[in-house]
């Protein structure tokens, strides 16, 4: 059904629209969880949370759709994800993705390393995962524009060089 006689049938507080609406986008948003560390009870829970917030949306009497409906949905469910995994997951940061660096004698480690390390670990943590998944896990930046809910991969890529500016105006301030 067109995206403007969806959001008139919601308006309406027509349940069938909404079952049909959340039964056509669920396989999507399980494929995104399944892609970003999910299991399908929790990317449920989390989608159901969605569509209800979307649903919410809709009924407001302000609400204006500018973009498709299923993408709307899509982008509010992604935020959700994203933030539920953030949540769950145990903290990573560059110096524990590579504890050789912290174990190594000193003679092995570059001279300025611990005013590196400083530098990394004042980083927003944000910027820490972010350079992590690029530099350590080798993610394409097509993935970490979805993992970390970019709009596209120019963003992601901004959003890497900044964190590499900030270690490198740090560096050289200290």
């Amino acid at each position: 059904m067109p995206d403007n006689e969806l959001i008139e049938r919601l308006r309406q507080t027509d349940e069938k629209a909404l079952e049909q609406f959340y039964v056509l986008h669920w396989p999507q948003a399980l494929a995104f969880a399944r892609q970003n560390s999910g299991q399908e009870a929790d990317a449920q829970e989390v989608y159901q949370d969605a569509v209800l917030l979307f649903y919410e949306k809709v009924l407001s009497p302000d609400f204006i759709l500018t973009g498709a409906a299923a993408g709307f949905l899509m982008q509010i469910f992604r935020y959700k994800w994203l933030k539920h995994i953030s949540k769950n997951r145990p903290e990573i940061t560059l110096a524990a993705e590579h504890q050789w660096l912290m174990e190594a004698k000193d003679d092995e480690l570059p001279e300025d390393y611990e005013k590196l390390k400083q530098v990394i670990q004042s980083l927003s943590e944000r910027c820490q995962d972010l350079l992590t998944a690029f530099y350590y896990k080798q993610w394409s930046m097509e993935h970490i524009a979805l993992q970390y809910a970019y709009a596209n991969t120019d963003a992601a890529k901004t959003a890497k060089y900044k964190c590499l500016q900030k270690i490198k105006n740090q560096f050289k301030k200290n």
